[in-house]
């Protein structure tokens, strides 16, 4: 969970192509590649979170083992905008850190930090970042509270050939979304075209252009097409290449696996409605402290280590829409390291004994079955609450044991 403090910020100025008749400019290929200037000291903020991360970002290469052949780093541009906060202004920086084979066909790596009031509080990781260049950003087409990413990317044919183009990425913290990627700027031979793009807001992407040429590197643009809307690709809410690495805050205290699994059961228990995923009960009956988020006073939880380990715990509400009233509560076990091989430090109480005080408390089991047998989970339901249980698969982690994961409360 982030901290509380909001700066309560006017987003006009970040408004950089509002139009009377309701067009967004999203960007225009004549001119819009100039990066914003960035000081030695935020290059040094940068690089000093990334050199302390490198170990782990190195991990999310192209292939397992990914080894950097040079060092490369540096800070290419920065945006500002509401990120992963709402009406709070955050700067968001594109670096590249390593790259590996020879200069024609090497592959980059890199990502994005986002940084509030000095302080690192996102990091999103591209396993191949070649041939991004700038980033800017958008006042939030789909409307959902942040404002989008819009990273630039150039692509050479030959000596006189080449292309620019823009994909536009959403980084809010309900997950990562890969919105559109536009052709912005061609040069072919003797002429360069060049395209103004904007966009409506809503929650259907709707795109349009005006289309310019120009003799090659003159700059004298001719309007040769007029606005008219465009089709683009469906948004991609998995992006394959873009993996998120979070920036942990923790709130609650540190405990043993033993005692948050035992306080996670105790709750479980003393749930019989939608008020007893209330704050006042989830604090009464664990002792964890929640913390609200600030633009959603229905969303809160807490997050603490699991002592002398690498490993945390969570504990969150789930709403299905923004302001609705939660009726659904997830604890699950992460590790810090991203490397969840060794599960012994958080297997204390393990599946056997998360069943066993289950149903002698009244559940009902039920395995969870997909696609092909594939085993998703278990269900323990009574009475109008509902726990879903996922746990480590024996065949997979190879345990002589099943280990809790995770689990989601909810009122049926």
């Amino acid at each position: 969970m982030k901290p509380l403090s909001v700066l309560f910020l006017s987003i006009s100025f970040l408004f950089f192509g509002l139009e009377t008749n309701a067009q967004i400019k999203i960007y225009d290929g004549r001119g819009d590649f100039a990066k914003a200037e960035i000081t030695d000291q935020e290059k040094h903020l940068v690089e000093n979170f990334v050199r302390s991360n490198e170990k782990e970002i190195k991990k999310h290469g192209v292939s397992r083992g990914f080894q950097c052949e040079k060092d490369s780093f540096r800070v290419d541009s920065v945006a500002q905008g509401f990120f992963t906060r709402k009406k709070l202004l955050q700067k968001a920086y594109l670096y590249q850190l390593c790259f590996r084979g020879d200069a024609q066909y090497a592959t980059y790596l890199g990502g994005v930090v986002i940084v509030k009031n000095n302080k690192p509080s996102g990091h999103y990781v591209f396993s191949d970042i070649s041939g991004y260049n700038n980033i800017k950003s958008l006042p939030d087409i789909n409307r959902n509270g942040y404002s989008e990413v819009v990273l630039e990317f150039s692509h050479s044919i030959n000596s006189l050939q080449f292309a620019r183009a823009v994909k536009i990425f959403d980084l809010a913290p309900s997950g990562l979304l890969e919105m559109a990627t536009l052709e912005t700027f061609s040069r072919l031979s003797k002429t360069d075209v060049a395209y103004k793009i904007y966009g409506e807001k809503g929650d259907a992407l709707v795109f349009s252009r005006e289309t310019y040429e120009s003799e090659t590197q003159t700059n004298k643009w001719t309007l040769t097409e007029k606005l008219k809307n465009f089709e683009t690709d469906a948004p991609i809410y998995t992006v394959k290449n873009l993996d998120v690495l979070p920036i942990y805050e923790f709130n609650a205290p540190t405990l043993t696996a033993t005692e948050i699994s035992q306080r996670v059961l105790k709750l479980i228990k003393s749930v019989k409605t939608v008020k007893d995923i209330s704050t006042r009960n989830i604090e009464k009956i664990t002792g964890l402290k929640m913390e609200f988020d600030p633009d959603d006073r229905n969303s809160y939880g807490a997050s603490g280590k699991v002592e002398d380990t690498t490993w945390f715990y969570s504990l969150v509400t789930l709403s299905n829409f923004h302001g609705e009233k939660p009726k659904r509560l997830h604890f699950a076990f992460e590790s810090i390291e991203r490397d969840d091989s060794d599960l012994s430090f958080v297997c204390a109480v393990d599946f056997e004994q998360y069943k066993e005080e289950l149903i002698t408390a009244g559940f009902s089991e039920t395995v969870k079955i997909g696609e092909h047998g594939r085993h998703l989970g278990w269900n323990f339901s009574k009475r109008g609450v509902s726990v879903e249980l996922t746990d480590y698969l024996e065949n997979e982690k190879k345990l002589d044991r099943k280990c809790v994961k995770s689990l989601t409360i909810q009122m049926n």
